[in-house]
């Protein structure tokens, strides 16, 4: 959240919000743990990942099917409001990356390819239909 805000103060914004569901995904009990600590104590992960799984890291944790709820839930929230056409989204990587799923239908498999750099403006543009369904 302190990165966020530090990033926020590049902008100038009449109103800002804080929403908990623009959060990184949550790794729970491997967060910040590398590859061979987690292959050495969570080894059913590194072979979830092998076999195009998408295990849950732990009960404290949330796999990406999770994360993809919660980022398609907030961009429908976000379809709705008023100021849509609007709005300046700061936040991290996984984030990013599963909202370019739901948007490019890109796979979940694929989106670890899609580089995206600190501090670099993505401008992402969003057509709705008169049912203001997003295209």
């Amino acid at each position: 959240m302190q990165r966020a805000k530090s990033t926020l103060s590049f902008f100038s914004c009449r109103k800002t919000e804080i929403d908990d569901r623009l959060n990184e995904i949550n790794y729970g009990l491997v967060e910040g743990k590398n590859r061979e600590y987690i292959e050495k104590n969570y080894n059913y992960i590194i072979k979830g990942w092998n076999n195009r799984e998408d295990p849950r890291v732990s009960k404290k944790g949330e796999n990406q099917k999770r994360c993809f709820i919660r980022v398609k839930v907030f961009l429908e929230d976000l379809n709705n409001r008023d100021d849509f056409n609007s709005v300046l989204i700061i936040t991290h990587l996984v984030f990013l990356r599963v909202m370019m799923h739901v948007i490019l239908n890109i796979s979940l498999w694929q989106i670890h390819k899609i580089q995206i750099y600190n501090l670099e403006k993505i401008d992402v543009l969003i057509f709705k239909k008169k049912d203001h369904t997003i295209i």
